[in-house]
């Protein structure tokens, strides 16, 4: 129900603006000559200016500068606890280090790609961060801290309180998380309940804070995961910014999430900041005589959008300047990490990139906890998905584009809320209908709520044809047709394929959900708002229920609390009156009929073998008197030059002969360095009649599939691999992930022939 105050005539609100001005830890001096900058991974420090280097904390931010504070020079990521002369640093070939420069360590913890490093002496053996090596990560598994947003409260009296609450912290092996929180900055603070979930902070000084929670995996206590949230304290002596105008603020899911423009009347409110400072804008909200503020986070109401602000314009005029700077939530940050290589996993054991029984979620924590430092910074909330796949590996791109290849395996949709919490939730449309019950109703909609005019887009005839789905678990696939095997009369076929489903009946609602979705009658409803009402997001899933009668259009429209799905909130301010307004774009709830199971056209009949000229069939290979007649090579050319090598099967032979592989080589064409990782699969005629081979399971690869990581060509030992062939088997070759930047590869297989 909708809260009264909502429609209380004489709102407005102030907005203010709270930018972080991280604390200095550690500052000292370059003590080390460099004779190149690549891939710099730790530098030696002496001069110690001022803290103590046991502060330093994984993920705070170094500074590389001409003078001290500056980084001028460059900015890098602290990737652990630094020594007594050595700081430890991400990955880095563009910060120009050099003797007697100054370090300056902030506390100040930014999205971050955290890069593995492949074994020089061994390209099978990996290290997460330049030296995680592998031990269990995969099996018991470090937590993920759900911590709450940035917070802003007022000091007005003798203290005050805020309460933060964790108890959605989650680990993906399913175990439970424990707590400890602690706060620093101008003064100590009472916390209250530390070791819980819900601890009570309480300050008595102004100043912003550093929250801090040590979330530990209750089953395997040794595993933990340290995140960082900001608390600003206004109050005497300690304001937040107010000369400044909000000229745009949206969320759109499309787009992962929220963005926002300021312009600031006043530069100088910028001083004690570094590059990419962390922005909060919040407000005081009135509803005629009544100041409260309305949002979905207890505790947080008050904010509006949160941010990191991506770069600045000036206009220049006679008499004074404005700065704007655009403010961008953590999907777009995460749009501009890239990772050296696809991330994800795969069905295996004792590897970075395997685990058993890999999920959406599992493998969304891989890239977002060992290949980023995410989870560290904003809450992350998972899918709940607990299909089980046999390989999750995304194709490479920038973070943001692996989470969302991985996530729309389920058809969830990756988005950041206002507040800078990712959720992975499955899109409600692809949601059967029966168990959509669980889906809050933010608010049920009337025509005293809204000013001006809705607007209902209406869709005359279907887009889409038929919708042909190819989905798996881990060893089965599965295939569906919507709305039949009969196309509908208008609209283009789509073929949707590598959806990771439970059973054939799944894939059959998913395909008929999907249908009904492209074919929404009602795509783009337009509703503005009358108050200023932050209930509403596009993330997590919601609806918004809408009635129209008969005679409210000229089409006639009907609808009887009619849901809608938000898909965009965009929110505007009148600088002259302060009046706060939120419009909504919403597409109508679909659902569909189950599509039908298809079963694809049958493999053609076995073809002959081909046997080599003049030396007659080869037997089984005898356990004696084994002779070797000819080594023997095949070469498989893999892309076309013109578009990305795909990800799947991109080839196949039929082993004419008994044989023992011993050598596999990879070279990309034109010789670059890239990444790519192949797997190939060996099973039988028969198997394959089955129609349920090849899978992941058929692989003569172990858990050693050819991986190529930022290197021309691969050329390795066969550790572990199945290398003896029957006449008659199949080998499949498998691209399980490839940079989109190599579009030729060959693939080498050679070995001895036997008879």
């Amino acid at each position: 129900m909708t809260d009264p105050l909502l429609t209380t005539a004489g709102q407005f609100n102030k907005v203010f603006l709270a930018i972080s001005k991280p604390s200095v830890v550690f500052s000292a001096l370059v003590n080390q000559s460099f004779a190149a900058w690549d891939d710099i991974t730790e530098v030696t420090w002496d001069g110690l200016i001022s803290g103590a280097y046991a502060n330093i904390q994984p993920h705070m931010t170094l500074l590389v500068g001409s003078t001290a504070g500056a980084w001028d020079l460059g900015v890098a990521r602290i990737r652990k606890a630094a020594s007594a002369t050595k700081l430890y640093i991400g990955r880095q070939s563009d910060v120009r280090f050099a003797n007697d420069k100054y370090l300056t360590v902030i506390d100040d913890f930014r999205p971050s790609a955290r890069q593995w490093l492949v074994d020089s002496a061994d390209p099978l053996i990996v290290h997460m961060d330049q030296d995680v090596a592998y031990s269990d990560q995969n099996v018991e598994m470090e937590p993920i801290p759900v911590m709450g947003p940035d917070a802003v409260v007022w000091l007005t009296g003798a203290n005050v309180t805020h309460q933060r609450n964790a108890a959605a912290s989650w680990s993906p092996d399913g175990h439970a998380v424990t707590c400890q929180w602690s706060a620093s900055g101008p003064a100590s603070v009472s916390i209250s309940g530390a070791n819980t979930a819900t601890p009570t902070f309480t300050f008595t000084v102004a100043g912003e804070y550093l929250i801090t929670l040590v979330a530990t995996n209750a089953t395997h206590t040794s595993k933990t995961t340290t995140g960082h949230r900001r608390t600003f304290v206004f109050g005497s002596g300690y304001s937040p910014i107010v000369n400044f105008s909000l000229d745009s603020l949206s969320v759109v899911q499309s787009e992962g999430g929220a963005s926002f423009r300021i312009t600031l009347h006043d530069a100088s409110v910028l001083s004690g900041t570094y590059d990419m400072p962390r922005v909060t804008l919040f407000a005081k909200d009135v509803y005629g005589s009544t100041e409260q503020s309305f949002g979905p986070i207890v505790g947080h109401e008050n904010v509006i959008a949160f941010g990191w602000a991506d770069q600045t314009s000036v206009e220049w005029l006679p008499n004074h300047s404005t700065m704007s700077l655009d403010v961008k939530g953590p999907a777009f940050w995460m749009q501009q990490i890239d990772i050296l290589a696809a991330g994800g996993l795969k069905t295996g054991t004792n590897s970075w990139l395997y685990t058993a029984s890999p999920t959406i979620d599992k493998a969304l924590w891989n890239l977002l906890h060992w290949r980023s430092n995410i989870d560290t910074i904003i809450d992350v909330f998972p899918s709940g998905d607990t299909a089980v796949a046999g390989g999750l590996v995304a194709n490479n791109g920038s973070l943001w584009e692996q989470v969302v290849d991985v996530a729309g395996r389920i058809y969830a949709i990756p988005c950041c809320d206002r507040y800078g919490r990712l959720c992975l939730s499955i899109d409600p449309q692809m949601i059967p209908y029966a168990s959509r019950s669980s889906i809050p109703v933010t608010m049920v909609i009337t025509k005293a709520d809204w000013r001006e005019k809705v607007a209902i887009e209406q869709r005359m005839r279907p887009t889409c044809s038929q919708i042909y789905m190819g989905a798996t678990d881990a060893t089965v696939a599965y295939f569906s047709k919507a709305p039949g095997k009969m196309v509908m009369r208008w609209g283009a076929a789509q073929t949707v394929n590598n959806i990771l489903v439970a059973s054939q009946s799944q894939t059959n609602q998913l395909a008929g959900d999907l249908l009904a979705k492209q074919n929404n009658q009602y795509p783009t409803i337009g509703i503005p708002l009358r108050a200023n009402n932050r209930l509403i997001d596009v993330t997590p899933n919601q609806y918004v229920t809408l009635s129209v009668a008969a005679g409210d259009t000229p089409l006639g429209i009907v609808w009887t609390a009619k849901r809608l799905v938000p898909r965009r909130v965009t929110y505007r301010r009148d600088v002259r009156t302060g009046e706060f307004t939120t419009d909504l774009e919403c597409e109508t709830e679909t659902f569909g009929i189950a599509g039908v199971t298809y079963t694809p056209p049958a493999i053609p009949d076995k073809p002959t073998p081909w046997t080599p000229p003049g030396t007659g069939p080869f037997p089984t290979l005898p356990a004696t008197g084994i002779t070797t007649i000819k080594r023997f090579g095949w070469d498989l050319i893999i892309g076309d030059r013109l578009n990305s090598v795909p990800i799947g099967i991109v080839g196949m032979i039929e082993v004419p002969f008994n044989c023992n592989i011993d050598d596999v080589k990879v070279v990309f064409l034109p010789s670059i360095e890239g990444d790519v990782v192949i797997d190939i699969w060996k099973c039988t005629w028969a198997q394959i009649e089955g129609g349920v081979h090849p899978v992941n399971g058929d692989s003569i690869c172990a858990s050693a599939p050819i991986t190529v990581v930022d290197q021309e060509k691969w050329d390795a030992p066969l550790t572990g691999w199945t290398t003896y062939c029957t006449m008659g088997d199949w080998l499949y070759i498998n691209v399980d992930s490839v940079d989109e930047a190599i579009t030729l590869l060959t693939l080498a297989i050679s070995g001895l022939a036997y008879q």
